[in-house]
């Protein structure tokens, strides 16, 4: 049930078994639509490595060609030098892992992109998303691009920080940068330009 990014990754498993065949470690995977429509499991031979009783055996994978927000099936099966077969998994009920490759939604509700802002601004985005969800601890703000200021949520979506805009000259153009990023890293970077009205 977990989400994980694209590319290639390295699927593994711990093996105990004092009389383990090595060479009989086998991973099954197929996507959920897939598998929905019958089609057959994609089967695939592990490397193992360990000592007589202790195994660690894994296979890299490319999900390149996946869709994001894939729901990937998997299970693991494997004999012993006896014949006995042991699992983790099955075919009715496998594992699975969701595979997650968009990044956050960053919408400014305020301020607007090219409206006018004086003295103290309270800055409010709302951050979303879909698949393993926003890192609350990531979103951030920026004037300069180099240093980021963490934005505090107030609801699960919404994010709220004052912002002080003394330090700009009158009529500057400034380029206000926001970025989070999900659970598992997918990052996104917005900006929006305002403009400094401090005259009195």
């Amino acid at each position: 049930n977990a989400f994980v990014g694209g590319g290639v990754r390295v699927i593994s498993i711990n093996i105990t078994d004092d009389n383990l065949n090595t060479s009989s470690v086998i991973l099954r995977i197929i996507s959920l639509n897939a598998y929905q429509q019958g089609e057959t499991w994609d089967v695939y031979s592990m490397s193992c490595a360990g000592s007589s009783t202790e195994w660690n055996c894994t296979r890299s994978l490319s999900f390149a060609i996946a869709g994001s927000d894939t729901i990937e099936l998997f299970y693991f099966e494997a004999n012993d030098t006896d014949g006995i077969l042991g699992n983790n998994g099955t075919s009715s009920n496998p594992l699975r892992f969701t595979l997650d490759r968009n990044p956050p939604v960053i919408s400014f509700t305020s301020p607007a992109n090219y409206s006018y802002v004086s003295r103290n601004k309270t800055i409010l985005l709302t951050v979303t998303d879909a698949s393993s969800g926003v890192n609350n601890n990531t979103v951030q703000y920026s004037t300069d691009g180099s240093q980021w200021t963490t934005i505090s949520n107030t609801t699960p979506t919404s994010f709220s920080s004052a912002w002080s805009t003394a330090s700009f000259s009158n009529n500057q153009t400034v380029t206000l940068r926001t970025r989070a990023y999900d659970v598992i890293g997918n990052s996104i970077t917005e900006k929006i330009n305002v403009t400094v009205d401090n005259e009195i």
